[in-house]
């Protein structure tokens, strides 16, 4: 298969022209902050101009649409292993309005469902991240995602049983 052309600074101007509003679109979706969402896609472009001589590209658009969403996932996971941290957070604004026994069960269940949400498979839990959090329809998450509709609703499905049984 032929690669794309080399990257040199007049393809990464236009590369930046034509993608950066689309990938921002993308990432705030799954970040729900503006300049989180910026910065992650200023990144990627800086990641891909400092590694363009080890970097064997086919579609300059491809790599940059799967590095946000992979860079997405893995920002939101490392957000997750943190929920800990934000639900003490929220507990100390709640805890004069609840016994102590329903804040340790409210952060106890925080937790398990977190720990059921991580130990989807990666597919899966991409899918339900798009679905519950991001509230975007199957269709979108098919368009999204590159799948079809039908393969979003069956990752749904098998994502909904394995929670239940977590």
């Amino acid at each position: 298969m032929a690669t794309a052309q080399p990257l040199n600074e007049q393809l990464l101007k236009s590369l930046f022209e034509a993608h950066y509003t689309s990938l921002v679109r993308t990432a705030f979706r799954f970040l729900n902050n503006l300049p989180a969402a910026e910065d992650l896609v200023q990144q990627i472009f800086c990641t891909l101009w400092e590694k363009r001589s080890e970097l064997q590209i086919e579609s300059y658009e491809a790599y940059l649409r799967r590095a946000v969403h992979n860079r997405c996932i893995s920002t939101f996971q490392k957000r997750n292993a943190n929920s800990f941290t934000d639900m003490e957070e929220e507990t100390i604004t709640v805890a004069s309005y609840h016994t102590t026994d329903g804040v340790l069960l409210a952060k106890e269940t925080k937790t398990k469902i977190d720990a059921a949400i991580n130990g989807l498979p990666p597919a899966c839990r991409t899918i339900f991240i798009l679905s519950r959090f991001d509230n975007l329809s199957n269709k979108e998450i098919a368009q999204e995602l590159t799948l079809s509709v039908k393969t979003v609703e069956n990752q749904m499905t098998k994502a909904l049983r394995l929670l239940k049984t977590a």
